[in-house]
C-alpha cells in the first residue's frame, strides 16, 4: 500500500464529517477547498477545546465543599507537646567539670554555665544568642543534644523527649522516632491516642512535671504530625506558674473523596501520609516536608545540620560559627511553599484562653498558701461541618470531554478513530511484508548471479 492509497483510503473510509467531500470530483474545486476550510477549522477548535479542558484538569481537578460531620464517630484528642527553660543545676555542674574542668569555685566557670543556659533555651529562630561565644575553640565537639539531655528533668512514661527546632522538649506525638535525641530512627512508647466521641464533653487535664520556677511551653498539634513552631496549625501557649490554663480549641477536618487518589499528586496538589517524597522521612506531612527542606538549606549555606534536627545521622553538625553562619544567611525563612497539605488532615483552631487562680491550695496553719499548682485544661469543641476534597475532573471526565470536543466538531468517534489507526496498521503490516518479500527476491537473484 502506498501513501497516496493510504490517505485515500483514510478519507473515504473513516466517519469524520467533510473528508470524504474532498475525494469527489463531482464536485468545483471551490467547493472542495470550501470543505477543507471546514475541516480545518474545526479540527482547530476541537484541540483547543481539548486543551483548555486538559488544562483544567491539571490546574483544578479538586474542589473544596463543606460537609456535615454527623456521621463521623470519633476526633482525634490533640497531641501535646512541652518545652521548658528548666536545668539540673547539679548535673550542668558535673557536664562542666567533666568537659572543662572547672568548678564553681573558678574564673570561667560562670562563662560555661551561661553558655549551658543559652544552649537549653535556644531555638532554631534565636541562633544570635551565640554570639558571644563565636570563635571560642573551646566550645567545639560538644554533642548538644548530649547535653541538653543530661541537663533535663527525667524521662515521662506518657511523653516521649524529642529534639525539636524549639529545643529539647516531651511529645505525645506518635512520629517521635523522627525526633528520638538518641539519633536513632525509632518510635518512643508514649501515651495511645485517642479519641473524642460525637456529641461528648471532651476535655484534657493536664499537669506539667517541672519545677514552679521553669517556664513551660505548651504547642498542641495533631498526634499524627511533629510540633512546628509558628506553623498555623499548631496552638502555642505558656502555662503560668501557679495558675489554671484553660485553652478551648475547635477540630478543623479535611477529608477526601475516594477518587482523590486516582488523580497524580501534582495535579490535586496534596498528598495523603503514605506517599512521601522525602528522603530522611517514611511518612509525609507538611511539617516534615519543611523540616526536610531546612536540613537541605543548611547543607548549601553552611555545610553542616543544626542539632535540632534527629534525622541524617551521617550529616555534620553545626559548630556555633557555622550556626551563626546560618543566622547571617537568614536561614529561618526557608522557602517551604512547595510542601503540599495533606489530602485528609485533622488541626486545631484556638477560640480563646483564660488563665485563673485553682479553687484549691495548701493548708498551712490554717490559713491558704500561694503555691498552687500548675494545671492546663484543653476544652476540645467537635465541629459541626468539615471540609471534603471532591473530584471535578477525573481521567474519566477529560476523556469524554475530549470525545464530545471532537464528536461536536468532526463527528469523530471511537468507531472512526479505530478505522483510522486500523488502516494504519494495515499500511504499516503491508508495507513491511512487501519490504520482506523485495529482500527476499533481491538475495535469490544475488545467488543466481554468482551461481
Amino acid at each position: 500500500m502506498n501513501c497516496a492509497t493510504f490517505a485515500k483510503r483514510n478519507i473515504t473510509e473513516t466517519g469524520i464529517h467533510g473528508l470524504p467531500y474532498l475525494m469527489r470530483t463531482d464536485l468545483h474545486w471551490t467547493e472542495r477547498l470550501f470543505w477543507l476550510g471546514i475541516i480545518i477549522a474545526a479540527t482547530y477548535y476541537s484541540i483547543f477545546l481539548s486543551s483548555e479542558q486538559l488544562k483544567h484538569f491539571r490546574e483544578n481537578p479538586l474542589v473544596f465543599a463543606a460537609e456535615l460531620t454527623w456521621d463521623k464517630k470519633n476526633f482525634l484528642y490533640p497531641g501535646i507537646t512541652m518545652c521548658s527553660d528548666f536545668r539540673n543545676e547539679l548535673m550542668a555542674e558535673e557536664i562542666i567539670r567533666e568537659i572543662w574542668q572547672l568548678t564553681s569555685n573558678d574564673t570561667g566557670y560562670d562563662y560555661y554555665s551561661n553558655f549551658l543556659q543559652v544552649l537549653n533555651v535556644l531555638h532554631y529562630d534565636t541562633l544570635e544568642t551565640l554570639l558571644p561565644y563565636k570563635n571560642d575553640s573551646t566550645l567545639w565537639g560538644i554533642d548538644y543534644v548530649d547535653v541538653l539531655t543530661k541537663i533535663s528533668e527525667k524521662k515521662s512514661i506518657i511523653f516521649a523527649q524529642a529534639i525539636t527546632e524549639v529545643g529539647l522538649c516531651r511529645t505525645t506525638s506518635q512520629l517521635n522516632k523522627y525526633t528520638n535525641p538518641s539519633g536513632e530512627i525509632k518510635s518512643v512508647e508514649v501515651s495511645p491516642v485517642q479519641y473524642c466521641l460525637f456529641m461528648s464533653i471532651c476535655t484534657i487535664k493536664l499537669f506539667p512535671e517541672y519545677s514552679d520556677e521553669a517556664g513551660v511551653f505548651v504547642y498542641l498539634h495533631n498526634p499524627f504530625d511533629v510540633v512546628a513552631p509558628n506553623y498555623i496549625t499548631n496552638v502555642y501557649q505558656t502555662a503560668p506558674q501557679g495558675r489554671v490554663l484553660t485553652v478551648d480549641l475547635e477540630i478543623t477536618s479535611f477529608s477526601a473523596e475516594a477518587q482523590v487518589r486516582r488523580i497524580p499528586v501534582e495535579y490535586r496538589k496534596c498528598r495523603y501520609p503514605e506517599e512521601s517524597n522525602l528522603k530522611y522521612f517514611e511518612t509525609y506531612t507538611t511539617a516534615l516536608c519543611c523540616i526536610e527542606r531546612r536540613i537541605h538549606r543548611a547543607m548549601e549555606l553552611c555545610n553542616c545540620k543544626p542539632h535540632f534536627y534527629a534525622v541524617g545521622a551521617d550529616l555534620p553538625i553545626c559548630n556555633i560559627d557555622q550556626l551563626l553562619c546560618l543566622q547571617r544567611h537568614n536561614w529561618t525563612k526557608t522557602n517551604c511553599t512547595t510542601c503540599v497539605q495533606l489530602c485528609e488532615s485533622m488541626f486545631y483552631v484556638q477560640l480563646q484562653q483564660s488563665v485563673a487562680q485553682p479553687m484549691h491550695g495548701l493548708q498551712v496553719e490554717g490559713e491558704m498558701s500561694q503555691k498552687f499548682e500548675r494545671t492546663v485544661n484543653i476544652h476540645l469543641n467537635l465541629p459541626y461541618r468539615g471540609i471534603r476534597r471532591r473530584v471535578v475532573f477525573s481521567y474519566d471526565e477529560v476523556i469524554v470531554s475530549f470525545g464530545g470536543a471532537f464528536g461536536l466538531f468532526l463527528g469523530a468517534s471511537f468507531i472512526s478513530t479505530y478505522t483510522i489507526i486500523k488502516i494504519f496498521g494495515d499500511f504499516v503490516v503491508l508495507n513491511f511484508l512487501q519490504f520482506c518479500r523485495q529482500q527476499q527476491l533481491r538475495r535469490r537473484i544475488l545467488r543466481v548471479r554468482v551461481i
